[in-house]
């Protein structure tokens, strides 16, 4: 038995010495994402008006949306669906490294246009602690905090 965990720790070690650099990658990554969410993130939560989650804007229609031609409107949307699969990656990928993945995930939600996105956005929302980090950004940023009723 104790041979195989030799074994085991060998090669472990061995997978270490062979793969340094994807470890030195990953390290990298992991660290400009943190320093990127620190800045994208409360950047985007600022710029939402304080009533994006209220009830009453839940059947608004932005009258931007109908200008336009057609094929705009559709690269917009594409370009947007996008940027929002980025940030759910990267978010994902932030609750298990450094980096602000839930706060992440919500804003690849606000950002992206897809059915069903508004219940999805409140469920996180109402977790315990996002919230109030989001609120607490806004506050900061002297903005009048999220009404989610």
């Amino acid at each position: 038995m104790k041979e195989t965990v030799t074994s085991l720790s060998e090669l472990a070690l061995q997978w270490l010495a062979r793969y340094e650099w994807l470890l030195w990658g990953l390290s990298v990554l992991s660290a400009l994402m943190l320093v990127i969410s620190a800045m994208v993130i409360p950047a985007l939560i600022v710029r939402l008006p304080h009533d994006f989650y209220s009830a009453e804007r839940s059947g608004l229609v932005e009258t931007g949306r109908d200008r336009g031609s057609r094929l705009r409107r559709c690269v917009i949307v594409a370009i947007r669906n996008v940027v929002a699969c980025i940030l759910l990656l990267a978010g994902i990928a932030m609750l298990f490294l450094p980096g602000q993945g839930l706060l992440t995930i919500l804003a690849a939600l606000a950002v992206g246009d897809f059915p069903g996105k508004r219940e999805i956005e409140l469920r996180l929302l109402r977790l315990p602690g996002i919230l109030t980090g989001v609120n607490w950004i806004r506050k900061r940023a002297g903005k009048r905090l999220f009404d989610l009723r």
